[in-house]
């Protein structure tokens, strides 16, 4: 069963360039620019914001995928630093505590001091902000339709910012996108396995 894959390139030339590809590769029903894939592109990449969102303990999150990238660097960097900090702080004599105890605690306490502000910090800059386009309102859309599961290989050789599965006009898969440089073998793999059977995702969109 054949189905439909929307990639969205840089400019009209790489799009142009990757259709020239997927129809060398036997492609027939391809569209570059359409404003309805433009839509579903759009939507596509917010569903993959919405499925990759965590989260945290308590009143703690939710996290995007790209704030938990950013606050995990920043946890480990703040750590490190607020670690080192505490060592000078160690030689500072209080009561008769020896210099060994003193650098596990200063020490300890600059890398929990540290790795919270980094937490924070790493997670608030990693995330994207109101100003930052969406893919598709930067880029130009390439939809295929096709049942050879090799066409997203295909796509992905020529740089696209992101390629998703789409089933009708509702996106149900993301193969890769610019935060994600795995993905295509996991969809090439449902694809093979399935036969294009998505009856599970229509059912529960009431499809």
């Amino acid at each position: 069963m054949a189905q439909r894959l929307i990639a969205v390139f840089a400019d009209k030339q790489a799009a142009q360039a990757a259709a020239e590809a997927v129809r060398a590769g036997g492609a027939t029903d391809v569209q570059v620019g359409g404003r309805a894939d433009n839509r579903t592109a759009l939507q596509a990449e917010m569903r993959e914001e919405m499925e990759h969102t965590s989260a945290g303990a308590g009143s703690v999150g939710p996290f995007t995928k790209e704030m938990t990238k950013g606050l995990l660097v920043g946890t480990m960097i703040g750590g490190l630093i607020g670690g080192l900090l505490g060592i000078p702080a160690a030689f500072v004599a209080f009561g008769d505590v020896n210099l060994a105890t003193r650098l596990v605690i200063t020490i300890g306490v600059g890398l929990a001091a540290g790795s919270t502000l980094g937490f924070v910090m790493g997670g608030g800059l990693g995330a994207k902000g109101p100003a930052e386009q969406l893919a598709a309102e930067r880029g130009v859309t390439l939809s295929v339709t096709t049942d050879d599961p090799e066409m997203a290989e295909v796509l992905r050789r020529h740089d696209p910012i992101r390629v998703d599965v789409v089933q009708g006009d509702q996106p149900v898969a993301t193969v890769t996108s610019e935060d994600d440089e795995g993905g295509v073998q996991e969809v090439r793999g449902t694809l093979v396995q399935s036969e294009g059977d998505w009856s599970s995702v229509r059912e529960q969109h009431g499809r």
